[in-house]
């Protein structure tokens, strides 16, 4: 039996995750914030969640007001995105990209980062990562090889097999309603 290419399997496990009735992100958020190496961790780089990603503002809230110095994507051409501080949520702005991120870039770089949140379509248990086509956090992920890549997701999400090509990059651990998987 041919394997599903990564667009096949990305559009396929995206259609699951726009009709998901989301239960599972308070207990994702929950065993991420469990985690140790969370406590090891100063600069976070995570992601503002669009509608159908696992809800992740109030754990957003809880580092920010725990003192943690957090950071989410800022596009800045249609190949590669910084990391940009946030301060407070409720300053974030529709981007001309269709995602929320900062009125301005805050500049962190991206050897400061200790952890990364990493969204993605889908999941294996080889910590292969199945991202949305464009490459932006394969190529971020590059720039960073000493933060801890953490992906959150719905238990839909981990799959048998991602299809892995030479650039795709890599997670140590994906945390999930029914715990952690470490690689």
């Amino acid at each position: 039996m041919k394997s599903e290419s990564k667009s096949e399997l990305r559009k396929k496990l995206l259609e699951i995750r726009r009709n998901f009735k989301d239960d599972e992100s308070p207990k994702i958020i929950e065993n991420f914030l469990k985690l140790p190496e969370l406590q090891k961790s100063q600069t976070i780089f995570a992601y503002a969640p669009t509608p159908d990603e696992i809800q992740i503002d109030p754990l957003l809230e809880k580092l920010i007001a725990n003192g943690n110095r957090i950071a989410i994507p800022f596009i800045i051409s249609k190949t590669e995105m910084v990391a940009t501080e946030i301060f407070r949520l409720d300053e974030l702005i529709q981007s001309k990209f269709g995602i929320r991120s900062t009125p301005e870039i805050n500049l962190i770089a991206p050897d400061e980062i200790d952890l990364i949140i990493v969204p993605g379509a889908g999941f294996d248990r080889l910590g292969n990562r199945l991202g949305l086509g464009a490459g932006f956090y394969d190529r971020f992920l590059q720039k960073t090889p000493r933060a801890l890549k953490i992906a959150l997701a719905f238990q839909f999400q981990i799959v048998d097999k991602i299809p892995v090509e030479s650039h795709d990059q890599k997670i140590d651990a994906i945390v999930t309603s029914e715990g952690v998987i470490r690689f």
